[in-house]
C-alpha cells in the first residue's frame, strides 16, 4: 500500500516587483486558491520577494517517471528573486539555497517540547549547571539566557572565528579537501564554546543571526534530555 504524505514545500528567494506575477497547474482536490492568496499578500505586503510551492505524496522507491510526475498535485510560483520590478520572475525550475532547516526543524522543535513538557525554561541561564555549567561563564557569557539563544540575542558574533571545519580549529575532518559532516569534534566545540568563546555584544543588548545561539542551544538541548534520562550517555 502506497504511502501518502503530503508535503508542502516553500521555498523564499531573497527579495518581488509591484506587480505580482503568477504561475500555477496541476491542482488535485486542493484548497489551490487559498495557498496562492497567501503567497501573493506576502509578495505584496513585501514580506518575500517571491515564493515558490509544491505540494505532493509520496511515491515508492521502483515508481514509473508517469507516477512520479502524478505525485505532485500543487504546484505554484509568485513574484520575482528581488523586489526589483525588472527582476527575473520565479518559477518551477528556480533553485534556492535551503540553509538552516535544522535550526527550525529539529534544534528549537525540540526545544519545544520540552518546555512543553515542563523540562526546560526560556529564562534559565545557560551557565546553569542544569544546562551547560559554570564553565560556560567565561568571557561574560555567565548571564545568557535560553531566551537569548532563541531571540538571537546573545551577543555572540554571526559564526565561530575560526569555523569549526576550518584546519585552524583542528578538527580531523577538517583536513580533508571536502571535510564530511561528523561528530568527532563534538566534545572539543563544547570545551571551545564554553571555554574561549567569547561576545561581540552585550548579552540582550541587539539582534545578531548567529550560528553560535543555535549550536549551543543544541548542547542545552543535548544536556536536558540526557539528564531526564531519554537518551544514554553514549547517544
Amino acid at each position: 500500500m502506497q504511502l501518502c504524505i503530503a508535503a508542502l514545500i516553500v521555498a523564499v528567494c531573497t527579495a518581488a516587483g509591484t506587480d505580482v506575477p503568477v504561475a500555477s497547474f496541476t491542482t488535485h482536490n486542493f484548497a489551490a486558491r487559498d495557498v496562492i492568496e497567501v503567497a501573493t499578500s506576502a509578495v505584496v505586503d513585501r514580506k518575500i520577494p517571491g515564493v515558490v510551492l509544491m505540494s505532493g505524496t509520496a511515491q515508492q522507491r521502483n515508481s514509473t517517471a508517469e507516477e512520479q510526475d502524478a505525485a505532485i498535485f500543487f504546484n505554484a510560483s509568485v513574484g520575482r528573486f528581488t523586489y526589483d520590478s525588472s527582476a527575473a520572475r520565479v518559477d518551477q525550475e528556480s533553485l534556492y539555497d535551503l540553509a538552516s532547516l535544522t535550526k527550525v526543524t529539529l534544534c528549537t522543535t525540540s526545544f519545544a517540547l520540552l518546555f512543553q513538557s515542563g523540562l526546560a525554561h526560556l529564562d534559565t541561564r545557560v551557565s546553569d549547571p542544569s544546562l551547560l555549567g559554570p564553565s560556560f561563564s567565561a568571557h561574560g557569557k555567565n548571564v545568557i539566557t535560553v531566551r537569548q539563544l532563541l531571540t538571537h540575542t546573545a551577543g555572540f558574533p554571526p559564526d565561530p572565528e575560526p569555523g569549526y571545519l576550518f584546519p585552524e580549529f583542528g578538527c580531523p575532518e577538517a583536513q580533508q579537501f571536502f571535510p564530511r559532516q561528523s561528530f568527532s569534534c563534538v566534545r572539543k566545540i563544547l570545551q571551545h564554546l564554553c571555554e574561549n568563546q567569547t561576545l561581540a555584544h552585550t548579552p540582550g543588548s541587539r539582534y545578531v543571526y548567529s550560528d553560535l545561539s543555535m549550536i549551543t542551544l543544541m548542547f542545552v538541548v543535548g544536556r536536558i534530555v540526557q539528564r531526564h534520562g531519554l537518551v544514554d550517555q553514549e547517544k
